[in-house]
């Protein structure tokens, strides 16, 4: 059973789900650094981590506050760069809140 999810500006709701590659763009912008080349990596591997959590139903908040969570693990369990980057996704998650709205769903059968 697939999930999906969909962003739409919070700005321009009757315009409908804007693309991942045109919010990775924006983002980028927003942080002063240059997209991948198409076909490259999100920033910070945002539609990995966010977008799976949204499109199995999590909310921006609840994504949130998970990466909260993980921000106040000891640092010696885990790699040294993994509190900076869960502060990274979650100043995108405010990011994303902030601009955009989400929809998920999962498609069951033909």
């Amino acid at each position: 059973m697939p999930n999906y999810f969909q962003l739409t500006r919070k700005s321009n709701l009757k315009a409908g789900p804007v693309s991942f590659v045109e919010i990775d763009e924006e983002i980028c912008k927003h942080f002063g650094v240059e997209p991948e080349p198409l076909g490259g990596r999100y920033y910070y591997e945002w539609y990995e981590s966010i977008g799976f959590r949204l499109a199995i139903g999590k909310t921006m908040e609840q994504t949130r506050a998970q990466f909260v969570e993980y921000t106040q693990e000891p640092e010696d369990k885990h790699s040294p760069n993994y509190k900076a980057y869960y502060e990274r996704l979650i100043e995108i998650v405010d990011y994303l809140n902030e601009h955009y709205t989400s929809d998920a769903w999962a498609q069951i059968g033909k």
